[in-house]
């Protein structure tokens, strides 16, 4: 039996109308997946983070005992810690520069060459800030930073 003109037009919008479904279905599963993967992404790196600054704030608290008066041996030992941890963190795929933030900003020994800017307003509020995470575009750039905490 021959399938009237009718019956085919019909069948071909029910496939055009299945696959219009799926195609939206799996976009959306795709859109929420990648934006729930993404969340979780920036959660792991926020407290990775978190963990080595706590880390490098253990290290800042042991050499100052053990260089009390010798500022320029302390530099050494800090500027070694902050090369170790750049190279877990590279090594991890997570590029890393490190600042001094005091009464001006300095760049530690490793990141000396860095093209990075911080603009005034940033580093102010970096100094007003205890410790904890900020988020800054700089030089079109995302950038996640944190702070030491404050004894």
């Amino acid at each position: 039996m021959k399938k009237t003109r009718r019956e085919m037009k019909l069948q071909n919008q029910l496939i055009i109308l299945f696959v219009g479904i799926v195609a939206i279905s799996v976009g959306l599963v795709g859109a929420v997946s990648y934006a729930k993967a993404k969340k979780e992404t920036m959660q792991a790196i926020e407290q990775r983070l978190e963990r080595e600054t706590d880390m490098m704030y253990e290290l800042v608290q042991n050499l100052l005992f053990m260089y009390i008066g010798d500022q320029e041996q302390f530099m050494e030992r800090v500027n070694e810690g902050v090369r170790k941890q750049q190279a877990e963190l590279m090594q991890d795929g997570v590029p890393a520069e490190f600042f001094l933030v005091a009464e001006t900003v300095r760049p530690f020994y490793i990141s000396r060459r860095s093209q990075l800017l911080l603009p005034e307003t940033l580093t102010e509020h970096m100094k007003k800030k205890r410790n904890g995470i900020s988020y800054a575009v700089i030089n079109g750039k995302p950038v996640v930073l944190d702070k030491l905490k404050q004894a």
